[in-house]
């Protein structure tokens, strides 16, 4: 029985028309789209297009063919999408062929996804990733899609050889792709990275060292955490994004769970994707290897005490706290403490310890420098501290002195590794812990 396609009564509708027959495998319907190809309207020719884009349509690649060589760009590019989505291998020697014919960009890069997509291991796809790669001068948007194509045939060895060429967006695009392989040669190319590891920006750093802890042989937390810690803390997003955005197996779930523990704090946004991933490995652990958790226990309490230690050692309290100004010193090393640089907060030490010559005006522009987009509320504070630094007398100096000399820079960052730590607690379900937290 012939199905009875609907006259439609303006372009619009015809458009609607041709996008729903997408969902139709028919030969019938096959036909009645290739016709559209060539209508003169071109959203209509697009949507035609588009619409044959039905694995295994074999009916329409050659008429596909004729549009890419003779149809307008935006035909051209449709066209080349369509067949990668027919994906039928017969299409690549043509599409080979059609490479090396245009010389434009975008319809080049069109070509290469879609053989890509189609079949990487394909001998003829093979053959054109390789010469992208190696050619002395190629864009690119081109080396960006011949090295993932390269690396889902398992051609790694030719990406490392080629790997200075490409810049470090496709350096990221590696790192995450290799993510998705499974081979002992993707381990083996990140351990060889290692000496290039110093020039890397902080995107890319984060990338590598998300690769190097799930897919090398015996990854080591300390050069992870040691890099991290003295790199931009960019770099630690970016760990934890590309961590994140992992959807493979763990190798090892504790490796993972302690240098989770261990790394540094670097803004709210970063700090809730540690906490998600530990909460999801505690989580998985509980159900696929419940032995484990009695590990997480024991890592979890050793740093619990290592942090409460720090805390305690680095303590400025409030209590005794009468005069005004004893209060504002106390606000001053709370500001310092959390905004400034190791530089300016020893220049503050400097100023209120000595008779410093440095000109306090000077010394509060850099401050308030320093405080540029933080919380308003602080802003404030700083502004209410100024009196500090107004020709303080030798006993207030001293005051002030003693107590910005306790002030330590990572004191923040282990407040919020304790949230961090609390919240693993919460997710093990440790209950001897409350009193220890309170």
């Amino acid at each position: 029985m012939k199905r009875k396609v609907p006259a439609p009564k303006n372009k619009l509708a015809k458009i609607t028309v041709l996008r729903l027959l997408k969902n139709y495998y028919d030969e019938q319907i096959f036909n009645i789209l290739i016709k559209d190809f060539y209508d003169s309207d071109l959203d209509i020719s697009l949507a035609a297009i588009r619409a044959s884009g039905s694995l295994g349509n074999e009916v329409a690649i050659p008429h596909l063919y004729r549009i890419i060589e003779h149809g307008k760009p935006e035909q051209q590019g449709s066209a080349t999408r369509t067949l990668s989505e027919i994906n039928a291998p017969s299409s690549i020697e043509n599409l080979v062929k059609y490479f090396h014919i245009f010389p434009g960009l975008r319809v080049r890069s069109d070509i290469l996804r879609a053989i890509n997509k189609i079949s990487p291991f394909h001998p003829q796809v093979l053959e054109l990733n390789q010469a992208v790669l190696e050619a002395p001068k190629s864009e690119p948007e081109l080396l960006e899609i011949v090295v993932q194509g390269l690396i889902d045939a398992g051609e790694i060895d030719l990406v490392e050889a080629n790997i200075q060429k490409v810049t470090p967006a496709i350096l990221r695009i590696i790192f995450t792709r290799l993510l998705e392989s499974s081979s002992r040669e993707a381990g083996q190319f990140i351990d060889s990275c290692s000496e290039d590891v110093p020039n890397y920006d902080p995107n890319t750093l984060g990338c590598y060292l998300c690769a190097y802890e799930l897919k090398t042989a015996k990854p080591r937390l300390s050069y992870i955490v040691d890099l991290l810690q003295d790199s931009d803390p960019r770099a630690t997003s970016s760990f934890m994004m590309a961590l994140t955005n992992y959807n493979g197996p763990i190798r090892s779930p504790a490796h993972l769970f302690r240098l989770l523990l261990r790394s540094r704090f670097v803004d709210q946004g970063t700090e809730s994707l540690n906490g998600d991933l530990l909460t999801k490995i505690v989580e998985e652990v509980r159900t696929n290897s419940p032995l484990i958790l009695n590990e997480f226990i024991f890592t979890t309490a050793t740093h619990l005490e290592a942090v409460f230690s720090k805390l305690k050692k680095q303590h400025i309290s409030l209590k005794g706290i009468t005069e005004k100004n004893t209060l504002l010193i106390f606000v001053l090393s709370k500001i310092l403490e959390r905004y400034a640089t190791p530089e300016l907060l020893k220049r503050t030490q400097v100023y209120f310890r000595t008779n410093s010559a440095e000109n306090p005006e000077i010394l509060i522009r850099d401050i308030e420098e320093q405080l540029v987009g933080v919380n308003p509320d602080d802003k404030h504070r700083f502004k209410a501290c100024i009196t500090l630094f107004v020709d303080p007398d030798s006993k207030a100096r001293l005051n002030i002195s003693q107590t910005l000399s306790r002030i330590n820079l990572t004191s923040y960052s282990l407040l919020r590794r304790l949230n961090r730590l609390i919240r693993v607690i919460g997710a093990l379900e440790i209950k001897n812990s409350g009193k220890k937290i309170l």
